[in-house]
């Protein structure tokens, strides 16, 4: 998952989940378990008809995401998942990060500690 957000800011959050299903050969039948797994996973199933480009910093990284996972990728590389979003959604990315973790997800991290 990129520092900088991979999404289309004219699509909205469903249109962006199915162009990344669609780009990893997710088949249709899997998509409607993982999109609703996903947008629980995220809170952004209220906001599946906004468009990409109208979201917040924390709601855009949590896109993100939920557009990285949608392959059910073993191993997650993030690069400074928390720059750029309100302390919140920070918080609230890192709690998404551990559960990853905790359910056996590889993860790989970059941050820059100050200092």
């Amino acid at each position: 998952m990129p520092q900088k957000f991979g999404l289309y800011e004219d699509l909205t959050v469903m249109e962006n989940l199915n162009l990344y299903a669609d780009l990893r050969s997710v088949a249709g039948e899997i998509r409607e378990k993982t999109f609703a797994r996903l947008l629980e996973f995220t809170a952004l199933g209220p906001f599946t008809g906004r468009l990409a480009g109208k979201l917040s910093g924390g709601m855009k990284q949590k896109l993100g995401l939920a557009c990285t996972l949608v392959g059910e990728p073993k191993v997650l590389l993030l690069d400074e998942p928390g720059v750029g979003v309100d302390p919140i959604s920070r918080r609230e990315l890192w709690q998404m990060v551990h559960e990853l973790a905790g359910d056996g997800m590889l993860i790989f991290m970059e941050h820059l500690l100050p200092g």
